[in-house]
């Protein structure tokens, strides 16, 4: 819509229960474990460097994603590397 709230359809097919609602489903919770986050630092670029913002974001979540192998979840669309 164009105020920017869902359109009716969408709103409609919400549960008005509180109970009925995925954030309110322990289920959908209860599995969540804190992530370790590496220290940053080690991962940034020299003063002088050139380097990509992407290749930097790469090694941060490649430092994260070594450092907790079974509670991160990574989800990447086709897109990401798609060429112009």
């Amino acid at each position: 819509m164009e105020d920017g709230k869902p359109v009716l359809e969408i709103l409609q097919i919400i549960p008005e229960e509180a109970s009925r609602k995925l954030g309110s489903v322990k289920e959908s919770y209860d599995g969540y474990v804190g992530l370790e986050i590496p220290d940053w630092r080690p991962l940034t670029a020299e003063k002088s460097e050139f380097i990509s913002g992407t290749k930097l974001c790469g090694n941060r979540l490649d430092a994260v994603m070594q450092q907790n192998p079974y509670s991160l979840r990574i989800f990447s669309p086709d897109e990401l590397v798609s060429k112009p």
